[in-house]
């Protein structure tokens, strides 16, 4: 799901797109007149990527494994991308995969994490927290739902 604003620059009615939710890289058609982000930069096919910044900025993780405990610099992270590293990317909240987590299907990615929480996990530590500057390990595995 997106959510689309109309921004004014310059005296030209320009269009941008704001996700709120994962969107795949592959995004349907926007509304005429409406551009929407495409996916970060930067992400090597089949790697899973993150990025210090919003929209793919600073590229921090572009790999094909799981990571138990992210590094401090590569915590501050605000944008993910599933670039077909496997059906699925589990972010935690906790190192060594624990604690709630946020599972991101294969092609799609977050580019503001501050509109996102950790959704899986009801009652474990993190679950509904923002996932900005908040992941601390991932795996690479099955699809979401499994």
């Amino acid at each position: 799901m997106s959510k689309f604003t109309t921004v004014l620059s310059g005296g030209v009615l320009a269009a941008a797109a704001a996700f709120a939710l994962a969107a795949p890289a592959s995004a349907a058609a926007a509304p005429a007149g409406v551009s929407p982000m495409g996916h970060p930069a930067g992400c090597s096919t089949a790697h899973f990527c993150s990025y210090r910044d919003g929209n793919g900025g600073r590229l921090c993780y572009n790999t094909t494994s799981s990571i138990k405990s992210w590094s401090s610099s590569c915590r501050e992270v605000d944008s993910v991308f599933n670039n077909g590293a496997a059906a699925a990317a589990r972010l935690y909240y906790g190192t060594s995969y624990t604690g709630a987590h946020y599972c991101l299907a294969n092609g799609h990615y977050l580019l503001y994490m501050t509109k996102n929480t950790f959704n899986v996990g009801a009652g474990k530590s993190g679950y509904q927290q923002p996932m900005a500057n908040h992941v601390k390990s991932h795996t690479l595995g099955v699809p979401c739902g499994s």
